[in-house]
């Protein structure tokens, strides 16, 4: 850490007026209008003694991110980088920061730092001459780090700046291991992202609709109407293509790929076997709602004093059997007792003239379901243009709307292939992917010493406290050992017969 994050000034009094500063300027009481209030306020908030609580101030006040930009904005001179800059870029790299909330919240400052390119620019341009002594070099190289971990779009300017051969050389042939981890890890990202097309039969990723592509970040998570009746199988790897020595560099990038597509199939096999049977192509029962003979309503962007993101509006022509026999002021009471009733955000699929166009979502507006006849607030937040262009076209000129409520589970899958798409490393994958019989176990970084040297001197005693279990726990030779392994190393394999026991430690 520099200097001013590990010595914090003692002057009591001047601590306290920086504080005073931060929170100001914060709550949008004070302004920075002068170099020398943005080198004021970068000092107030790297002497804050707690970094999470610190970020979690300047993301939910009202002016922290501006102020912060503004700071950065007032002098991009070597002395201020390698000065007020190089404390804050130390300060964000606390560990406490990357954990918390699994740092969506450093990830916010850190945008916010970089979204207006002065500052950005004016590091780069100074590394690349020279001019950075060596903790600001390491601060830079992990400032693009970080940056390279956003998600796509955003990461693609600095996954294309680590490209540079000569800005990766200067990074592993530092002097400073600091700076060679940091340009090991930036290498390991950028090979990640780098994935081999090749699939089973020696097919290809990409062309097979238009929701095929390449790169897996950028195949939308909800399928197209064009997806789900394309005849072309996907495209996915046999087991034995991760396997092959000859797939090592792109291994890890390979397998990150792989099991978006396998887990994104299994949900879009659901899917597709639920509309056919809506669509009465299949015997089976279908638990959602359809509703036939829809027509286009308008747009729906809320009400004035509540916007929200655009919907369509379709109205049905004949009541919804769930309140056919309702009256008028029983109406919305029972479309408020009866929420799984065309249920808030869940899914649907469009039907045009007998042809899947669209997979939008459930605005519930009781007020418009209560409506003589009801009206059906849709949500395409999570279609890709292409699709939503194309689906506004079909609207203009259909004949016949229907909408089939779909009971899948996909907000079960979306968000692990969410997480998949923003991977760019993987954590035990040097023991998961890379095994040999030759490869050493690693050891976990805090290895419980005291629950070892138990398990191993005294092997027949009793672990009831140890474990803090309400029964007895007293373990054989094998248990034993296997327990030892999973305190001793990284990843251990434990098989068992049935009527095994495992007890948390």
């Amino acid at each position: 850490m520099s200097a001013l994050h590990q010595s914090p000034n003692n002057d009591p009094v001047r601590r306290a007026r920086l504080n005073t500063f931060f929170s100001n300027v914060n709550h949008s009481e004070r302004s920075l209008k002068t170099t020398q209030d943005g080198n004021r306020y970068v000092e107030a908030l790297c002497s804050q003694p707690d970094p999470a609580a610190c970020v979690q101030a300047v993301v939910s006040t009202p002016a922290g991110l501006q102020a912060l930009q503004i700071s950065l904005r007032f002098d991009t001179s070597d002395a201020f980088l390698n000065g007020a800059a190089s404390d804050l870029l130390t300060y964000l790299q606390h560990p406490d920061l990357e954990s918390l909330l699994g740092g969506v919240l450093l990830r916010q400052v850190l945008e916010s730092i970089t979204t207006t390119p002065i500052f950005w620019n004016a590091l780069v341009h100074s590394y690349r001459t020279g001019s950075l002594q060596i903790p600001t070099q390491v601060s830079f190289a992990w400032l693009l780090l970080q940056l390279m971990y956003l998600p796509s779009p955003a990461c693609a300017p600095y996954h294309q700046l680590a490209q540079d051969p000569k800005l990766q050389d200067s990074f592993c042939k530092s002097s400073d291991l600091g700076l060679r981890t940091f340009g090991s890890k930036i290498k390991h990202v950028l090979s990640v992202s780098e994935t081999p097309t090749l699939g089973t039969g020696g097919g290809c990723a990409g062309g097979r609709h238009d929701n095929d592509f390449a790169d897996f970040r950028e195949v939308t998570i909800l399928p197209t109407a064009d997806e789900l009746v394309a005849k072309e199988p996907p495209f996915l790897r046999l087991a034995e293509s991760l396997d092959d020595p000859e797939t090592a560099e792109h291994r890890l990038a390979m397998h990150l790929d792989n099991q978006f597509r396998l887990y994104r199939e299994d949900m879009l096999g659901e899917l597709r076997e639920e509309i056919q049977i809506a669509l009465g192509q299949k015997k089976g029962r279908h638990r959602g709602i359809v509703i036939n003979g829809l027509a286009v309503l308008g747009v729906d962007c809320g009400t004035e004093s509540k916007r929200q993101s655009w919907g369509l509006r379709l109205q049905c022509r004949q009541d919804l059997p769930q309140l056919r026999d309702s009256k008028p002021k029983e109406r919305r009471p029972l479309i408020e007792s009866s929420p799984n009733l065309l249920k808030h955000q869940s899914l649907t699929c469009l039907i045009l003239d007998g042809e899947i166009t669209a997979f939008p979502s459930i605005h519930r507006d009781t007020e418009l379901l209560a409506a003589m006849p009801p009206v059906i607030s849709l949500k395409f937040t999570n279609a890709a243009r292409a699709s939503i262009a194309k689906t506004l076209l079909k609207l203009k000129t259909c004949q016949i709307i229907k909408l089939v409520q779909i009971d899948t589970a996909v907000f079960s899958y979306e968000p692990i292939l969410q997480g998949l798409q923003r991977m760019k490393t993987l954590p035990l994958a040097d023991e998961l992917l890379f095994w040999t019989p030759e490869s050493n176990v690693g050891r976990p970084p805090m290895a419980p010493k005291v629950v070892i040297d138990r398990l191993v001197h005294h092997p027949s005693d009793d672990l009831q406290t140890l474990v803090q279990s309400s029964k007895s726990v007293v373990l054989d030779r094998s248990q034993n050992a296997s327990l030892i392994a999973t305190q001793k190393q990284t990843v251990s394999l434990i098989q068992g017969p049935p009527g095994w026991i495992v007890f948390p430690m």
